[in-house]
């Protein structure tokens, strides 16, 4: 008796069965006891596709000619319903990987879905691929932490549920709303490794780019991200008030009557911590002069409009160790002297700021830390005092 040859090479194993008659025929088995396939009927093939949450979402394959693969920079390179993937299923030119064509998974394809297929999944999930305790494997789209929901009619506004948009709008994910990064499978698919964020503009990724902090808050996001990576707020981002850009606010009413307040963006090369007015303000190193709000860069820590005042300063309770901050904008030389702000030395890398004060005012003089904070009344000449009872002591 000769084989036959109607089940499908990946997905099924042919076995010889015997019929109720006592004669005897070539049947599919399933490979994956029904996890990623099953048989359309009780007689057929296994191409009935229930990986990728029961058939919800397209299974993708690497299209292959001549039993090599395609290879690929850009989406348009692999046809109509092609796309450009890593061999992970991630987009290609978000990881270092070679990119290769991926099709939409059919039974004559040559192409194995078991060891190189991906689900295309919708904005919010991502392709999971894993093994159960009998070996089979199990592809599904699944919760992606990483991406954030932004309202319908603003798609800059961070949001949790339709109520958080207004009347009539919505919540939800879009195209922009950030997704996982996968950097390994084994060939077992039992080490699988998820743990970087491709974020949305205005976040950073956790914990890619947390810092080892001693603030307990800190330090319990960043294990908590260990295990589900996700993006969290950008803490460099600084909102001003549309009328003064040197001073800081959270809303509206901070700014006073007729002021709103609003994302302070500036100019900077974009490859550096640096301002500028036009490209040619920017090294060959450097990147174009662009246009945008205060930012965490890993190379940089919180790149600050310094042209409005705000600069980088070190803190602990900060996810990225930094923020921005305009340091004499709240007076903090008082009557006491003029506010000005000078480099940390000796220099670290990321520079950080700190403000002192200049041309001291009566009756305070320079310090040794540059804040006017010693006393120098007319009565003791060169000398210094303090009060005593309402009453100046010179030393």
């Amino acid at each position: 008796m000769a084989k036959g040859d109607d089940c499908n090479r990946f997905t099924s194993d042919t076995v010889l069965t015997r019929t109720n008659d006592g004669s005897y025929k070539w049947s599919c088995i399933c490979k994956d006891s029904n996890r990623l396939f099953q048989k359309s009927s009780i007689s057929g093939d296994c191409t009935s596709q229930i990986a990728c949450n029961n058939g919800k979402y397209p299974l993708y394959v690497p299209e292959m000619t001549n039993n090599q693969p395609k290879f690929c920079t850009k989406n348009n390179e692999c046809g109509t319903d092609g796309v450009c993937w890593d061999q992970f299923g991630n987009r290609y030119n978000e990881t270092s990987s070679t990119g290769y064509c991926y099709v939409k998974w059919t039974p004559d394809i040559e192409s194995n879905p078991f060891t190189s297929g991906y689900c295309q999944c919708p904005p919010g999930k991502y392709s999971y691929k894993t093994v159960d305790a009998a070996g089979n494997v199990i592809l599904e789209c699944v919760e992606d932490t990483c991406s954030v929901k932004f309202c319908s009619n603003d798609k800059t506004k961070q949001c949790i549920q339709d109520k958080d948009c207004g009347e009539g709008n919505t919540c939800g994910y879009n195209a922009n709303s950030g997704y996982t990064i996968i950097e390994n499978i084994s060939q077992d698919f039992k080490d699988f490794t998820a743990n970087k964020c491709i974020c949305p503009p205005g976040y950073i990724r956790c914990p890619t780019d947390i810092f080892d902090s001693n603030d307990e808050t800190v330090s319990s996001m960043k294990r908590l991200c260990n295990d589900k990576p996700r993006c969290l707020p950008d803490p460099c981002i600084i909102n001003v008030c549309k009328n003064d850009n040197t001073k800081a606010c959270k809303n509206d009413s901070d700014c006073g009557k007729g002021d709103t307040c609003q994302k302070n963006t500036f100019s900077y090369c974009e490859k550096t911590d640096k301002m500028c007015s036009s490209d040619s303000d920017c090294g060959v190193d450097e990147g174009k002069c662009v246009i945008g709000p205060s930012h965490f860069t890993p190379n940089y820590g919180c790149v600050c409009n310094q042209t409005a005042g705000f600069v980088r300063i070190k803190n602990n309770y900060s996810e990225v160790g930094y923020n921005c901050k305009n340091l004499c904008a709240e007076n903090p030389c008082g009557e006491r002297g003029t506010c000005y702000i000078e480099e940390i030395t000796p220099s670290t890398n990321p520079k950080t700021y700190t403000y002192k004060c200049k041309d001291c005012k009566y009756p305070f003089n320079q310090d040794s830390n540059s804040k006017c904070m010693s006393f120098k009344p007319i009565e003791c000449d060169t000398q210094f005092c303090t009060v005593i009872g309402g009453v100046y002591t010179c030393f």
